[in-house]
């Protein structure tokens, strides 16, 4: 999870593994991000998977 307000670029955040972008995040730079290649779907799964997988363990 990312600190509150960051400003930082959240499709580098989604690379280097980030989960969630507090308090919001960009959808549409997301998107645009897998428009032009530059995160795919896996970098997507991935991180989903992570926030689900700690959902179910109820942690």
């Amino acid at each position: 999870m990312t600190d509150w307000w960051n400003q930082a670029d959240q499709v580098q955040e989604i690379i280097a593994g980030n989960n969630l972008k507090m308090p919001d995040g960009d959808p549409k730079r997301v998107l645009d991000a897998c428009k032009e290649n530059k995160i795919d779907r896996n970098d997507l799964i991935r991180n989903v998977r992570y926030v689900l997988k700690t959902i179910l363990k109820g942690e």
